[in-house]
């Protein structure tokens, strides 16, 4: 292909202008997409958090008001199974439940009953009290009562969202002043089952702790989780008239739980200024992705004609580059071929049978052949930076210090020695050392180099050779001076020995 090909393929490589605008578009709407979606589920969960925060309070007020009221029920519950009927008129009953329910308490009626027929009943709507079970009033009898405390456990108070009985079926017009009824079956003293009917409102329960809340919540439901019947539904935003709530009104679910029942809770949270301007982000987000897109659109076009003067300089750059592609390529030549050498060097110097030592000037160890895990049992790497005299035997280490140290300043040649290494747990191996040579580091720090030799078998041998006796030491004994040998040289063998 000639120069004149290149020049007309070479443009080809890049995107054409419409092409690349479309590209960039289609990508901006995508990822404008992706923020839009990802936006609005982060400010979802943000505002249900900060919901969350304004909920807390009144939803510890709810529990805190059911509490007290639990706490009421027990109260009564305890001073009516104290109570002996038989010893005292009901008179005295009735003002006792009075001092009992000081202020003013959260029920309208109450109701005590036993399996032994003792009755105590109040109206705190009629004012009106009885002592004995009359059914045309409308009030539940001992069985009915048993009958809607079988599943209970006694000591444990149960809610009746629904009651039956016509002394409660009158209907109100909110949810929240419709009655309920906690009940509590106890074993009295004298074996006796004593039931406690409370009849009251949510309203009454829960009035005083929502009603500080009414600015911040608009809409409050309380329903029986096993059964779905709503206890509450009603709103507290005196702001806000009829059933229609606000559209923008954030839901809060909470699960409260009492005795063996669960009541699920919704909080519908009014939005603050935040909220509203958060619910606005998504959308500007998109909206400015959008823009971005087109600036990026239109940027693509001289991106374009740049990319093209780039081709220009990438053509006279190709020679440049494969020359220092040659370069990088002898380099990694040289590279490996070191490495060989490295690896074929370290394998015979740890292939020889002595240790091959190096260390600095006050003797310590910078490097060791793997001979010294075989001469010592020790490794290398545990060695390095040790004092080579602190591994002689002590009473060796001064003089071979003192050697070391003429030899650094250049007092003495290069010199072999024979000494103890100690190996520890008592063990000593003779051993020759031998400091042959100093070098000079790049950072200009004085390097000895020596080896270590095992003489620990010479060593046996020559304890061996000094028990046997030598010549010299034979003694044979004396002879006579007669039976003694008289050399004498000949004279021809004299003169000629004088003469060469």
């Amino acid at each position: 292909m000639t120069t004149e090909d290149k020049s007309k393929a070479a443009p080809q490589r890049y995107l054409k202008t419409d092409t690349v605008a479309s590209f960039i578009l289609v990508n901006g709407m995508v990822i404008a997409v992706i923020a839009f979606v990802a936006l609005h589920f982060a400010v979802a969960n943000m505002k249900n958090m900060e919901a969350r925060g304004r909920t807390r309070d009144i939803l510890r007020a709810t529990e805190q008001s059911l509490t007290d009221m639990e706490k009421t029920v027990r109260n009564l519950q305890y001073f009516h199974s104290s109570v002996n009927a038989t010893t005292q008129d009901p008179a005295s009953v009735i003002g006792g439940v009075q001092k009992l329910l000081t202020g003013n308490a959260p029920l309208t009626a109450l109701l005590w009953a036993t399996d032994k027929g003792v009755w105590r009943q109040q109206d705190m709507r009629s004012m009106s009290e009885r002592t004995a079970y009359d059914a045309s009033l409308g009030w539940p009898s001992y069985n009915e009562l048993a009958r809607e405390a079988t599943r209970m456990n006694f000591n444990e108070i149960d809610y009746l969202p629904d009651m039956p009985w016509a002394a409660f079926s009158a209907k109100a017009g909110s949810s929240a002043n419709e009655p309920v009824g906690l009940v509590l079956k106890s074993r009295l003293a004298d074996n006796a089952t004593g039931i406690l009917l409370v009849a009251t409102t949510p309203a009454m329960i829960f009035g005083n702790s929502w009603a500080a809340q009414r600015e911040d919540i608009d809409r409050v439901t309380i329903k029986d989780r096993d059964t779905d019947f709503v206890l509450v539904d009603t709103r507290l935003s005196s702001m806000v008239t009829g059933d229609e709530a606000e559209p923008s009104v954030e839901t809060v679910n909470y699960v409260l739980t009492l005795g063996n029942q669960s009541w699920d809770i919704k909080f519908g949270v009014r939005p603050t200024l935040m909220s509203k301007l958060l619910t606005f982000t998504p959308w500007g987000a998109l909206a400015l992705i959008m823009v971005l897109t087109g600036i990026a659109s239109s940027i693509a076009h001289r991106k374009h004609a740049q990319d093209l003067k780039l081709e220009e300089m990438s053509k006279s750059l190709e020679g440049t580059q494969s020359e220092l592609q040659s370069r990088i390529s002898e380099r990694d030549k040289l590279f490996h071929a070191l490495r060989k050498s490295e690896r074929e060097y370290k394998a015979v110097i740890n292939s020889v049978s002595d240790v091959i030592f190096e260390t600095d000037e006050i003797g310590r160890i910078m490097f060791l052949n793997e001979t010294w895990k075989k001469m010592t049992l020790r490794e290398t790497g545990d060695t390095l930076g040790e004092s080579l005299f602190a591994m002689l035997d002590v009473s060796e280490q001064t003089k071979q210090r003192d050697m070391f140290d003429e030899l650094v300043r250049g007092e003495r040649q290069a010199y072999r020695a024979e000494t103890r290494l100690n190996l520890g747990h008592g063990t000593i191996k003779p051993v020759e050392i031998a400091f042959s040579m100093l070098r000079m580091t790049e950072d200009k720090s004085i390097r000895v180099v020596g080896s270590i030799h095992d003489i620990e078998k010479r060593s046996s041998v020559s304890v061996r050779s000094s028990k046997t006796p030598s010549p010299a030491s034979i003694r044979f004994p004396p002879m006579a001076a007669s039976s003694r040998p008289t050399w004498r040289w000949p004279k021809s063998s004299a003169t000629a020995r004088r003469t060469s």
